[in-house]
């Protein structure tokens, strides 16, 4: 099923400031993010040498979202048919193009075409730890990393298994999770409306922002990255890299800031309010997305994003608070 599908029986639902994946069993709030500052994010980390750091934090995400997330029928079926279906489901929201999953005694081997970060920056260790806290979890089993290929094309992993494992992770368990992420059904504009409008282009399962790949995530990664602050000085350069070079300078700053508003709310980053004075850009963002970790939630991941995208307007803008309280997050940016 193409992604455009999903959005049209809505299995993929739409909503002012939030979207939902109401997939089988167990339904969820996605976000959707810049694969490009992402992946360069990833990138330059790994790059000054923490590869190390960035399998840590894509191997916790993937643990703590196969374990909680993926319905307990589905944990329940055979590996082999386990990835067949993740393969349709991955294929359908255009995370991966192709995969194949083969395991033979204490070997397991995955072949995958098209999977995000990868198809964007190449070689990175940060897919190796998502597929290996996947593994951890479906095959209830430790596993090393023996032998790993990539490129933007495609990627082969052989991992070996070793002792059974029982996850014992520390995270919110899904009942909070879902209510944090709860989202009220509000009139506005959502991702539907910008695929009318032509803010976001379909290609076959893949979404575009002015040529540029938009990837669907789950929310906790942004929480994890944020939690451990790597490199946190290089963000405002990504974005502000790659915003200047879609965005019109000739836009007045008004019409700057209604696109980032606009472009958040239905990116499901929550509902979105900007008001600006002479000395201050001040943002509200109802319903933030929460994560699953069971470290406290942190948005500065984004909010060191949304800086980047203000240097269009004016590069001496800095960051002077950012608050959360009552499903609230209210970011003060200073000139």
């Amino acid at each position: 099923m193409r992604l455009s599908e999903s959005l049209r029986r809505g299995i993929l639902e739409s909503r002012v400031g939030g979207i939902v994946n109401k997939f089988k069993l167990k339904r969820r709030r996605v976000t959707l993010f810049f694969e490009d500052i992402l992946a360069n994010y990833i990138k330059q980390c790994e790059e000054a040498g923490y590869e190390k750091d960035m399998k840590k934090i894509g191997e916790k995400w993937c643990l703590l979202g196969t374990s909680e997330l993926t319905p307990r029928p589905v944990m329940m079926l055979p590996s082999s048919l386990f990835f067949k279906l993740m393969k349709k489901v991955w294929t359908n929201v255009g995370i991966i193009e192709d995969m194949d999953f083969n395991k033979k005694d204490d070997v397991v081997m995955l072949q995958v075409k098209g999977n995000t970060i990868t198809r964007t920056i190449g070689k990175n260790n940060f897919a190796v730890g998502c597929f290996s806290g996947i593994l951890t979890i479906v095959l209830r089993s430790g596993v090393k990393s023996v032998r790993v290929n990539q490129d933007k094309k495609s990627e082969k992993y052989i991992f070996k298994l070793g002792k059974q494992k029982k996850s014992a992770l520390l995270c919110k368990k899904k009942e909070k999770y879902d209510k944090l992420n709860s989202m009220q059904k509000l009139s506005g504009f959502t991702l539907e409306d910008g695929l009318r409008r032509k803010i976001f282009q379909l290609q076959g399962n893949r979404l575009f922002f002015r040529g540029t790949p938009i990837c669907n995530s789950e929310n906790t990664l942004f929480h994890l990255f944020g939690n451990e602050k790597i490199m946190f000085n290089i963000l405002p350069q990504i974005s502000y890299n790659y915003f200047k070079e879609i965005v019109h300078s000739n836009r007045s700053t008004d019409e700057k800031l209604v696109l980032l508003k606009t472009l958040l709310q239905i990116m499901g980053w929550g509902m979105i309010n900007i008001v600006k004075s002479r000395s201050e850009i001040n943002m509200e963002i109802k319903k933030p997305p929460y994560g699953l970790q069971n470290e406290n939630d942190n948005w500065d991941f984004l909010v060191q994003v949304i800086l980047g995208y203000l240097w269009l307007i004016d590069k001496n803008i800095t960051i002077k608070s950012v608050r959360e309280k009552a499903k609230t997050l209210k970011i003060t940016y200073g000139f």
